[in-house]
């Protein structure tokens, strides 16, 4: 599995150069795209991630409620 995936990434390189040889303004074009949708994307999870008064919301299904049964001692 580590040979194909090493193939596979040595393939994807390959088609990589050989589209920016035959076509460089859309290559760099498709980069500065991508950049941006990234950056925006980025951008736009923190703003979810805050509220009002600069608090960071939190899931709470990834910090389910604490109760007495559940504790060890």
């Amino acid at each position: 599995m580590l040979k194909e995936l090493k193939s596979n990434e040595s393939l994807r390189k390959h088609l990589l150069e050989q589209l920016e040889q035959s076509f460089p303004f859309e290559v760099e074009g498709n980069r500065e795209i991508r950049a941006r949708s990234a950056a925006e994307s980025k951008q736009l999870a923190r703003e979810q991630s805050v509220l009002p008064n600069g608090d960071v919301k939190v899931k709470s299904e990834l910090y389910p409620p604490c109760s007495r049964d559940n504790l060890t001692y």
